[in-house]
């Protein structure tokens, strides 16, 4: 199993110089694109998609077996304030550390309006791990190369069909993440 979280240059590119590794690999679950969601740095665009949109296009055309973990099932479950706060007061060590960097994010999605920060890419290794925790559905995919919407998302006809994260359980997700950082201690 493969599970990039950033955009998935390096996958487009193994998938390019052997096109055997698309078949090789049993899953790749990708954090990336917003099916139904409006993206993050445009009004279509998730961030991973958008810096790379040609890379996922690839991916998606490839024939692997793929779960797409997008901004439709990321920003189901969201890290606030008081999250951070139970983190640095139970985690010594480095909760301290995770509320400061937690800054950036929290103020950014509370200027587009979200309550909290999404939980993008530690989501994307949940849900390598424990799929039972989410549902989807399965269609194929491709994505805008050039326009005003580059780095959409979109759904499509005469391509291999692959796995959407569409809905969760958010609240077991979030509890699995937070066990993982606070110290039992």
């Amino acid at each position: 199993m493969v599970c990039p979280i950033g955009p998935i240059t390096n996958i487009a590119a193994a998938i390019q110089m052997d096109p055997g590794f698309a078949t090789n690999v049993r899953e790749i679950v990708v954090m990336g694109g917003a099916l139904d969601a409006p993206g993050n740095v445009t009004p279509f665009a998730e961030a991973n998609t958008y810096h790379d949109p040609h890379a996922l296009n690839v991916v998606l055309a490839s024939g692997a077996s793929i779960t797409m973990v997008g901004l439709d099932v990321t920003l189901r479950v969201l890290l606030t304030d008081t999250d951070f706060d139970l983190v640095a007061a139970s985690n010594i060590a480095n909760g301290p550390f995770l509320k400061d960097i937690s800054r950036f994010y929290l103020d950014f999605y509370r200027s587009i309006g979200l309550t909290g920060c999404g939980l993008h890419d530690p989501m994307t290794l949940i849900a390598a791990r424990h799929p039972e925790l989410f549902s989807g559905e399965r269609t194929p995919l491709r994505v805008d190369l050039e326009g005003p919407a580059i780095g959409k998302t979109r759904r499509t006809h005469g391509r291999p069909s692959v796995n959407v994260l569409l809905d969760c359980d958010a609240e077991a997700i979030k509890a699995r993440f937070l066990d993982a950082l606070v110290d039992p201690s």
